[in-house]
């Protein structure tokens, strides 16, 4: 009888666990989202003017 308990508890717990990592799962997407944003933006902010000096000092051939 207690086998049956074991089995059923060990089950219970197994299915837990798969569930409480597919909600890490998120969370990490959602760290990485905002990790990939900020360096992006941080980018922009360095590089940006740079940039666009880079192309506004070369006069239009049109």
């Amino acid at each position: 009888m207690f086998d049956t308990f074991d089995a059923l508890r060990r089950r219970c717990s197994q299915q837990l666990v798969a569930r409480a990592e597919s909600g890490a799962t998120m969370a990490e997407y959602a760290l990485l989202l905002a990790l990939i944003a900020l360096v992006a933006f941080t980018a922009v902010q360095l590089f940006g003017t740079a940039v666009s000096h880079l192309f506004t000092g070369y006069p239009s051939p049109f």
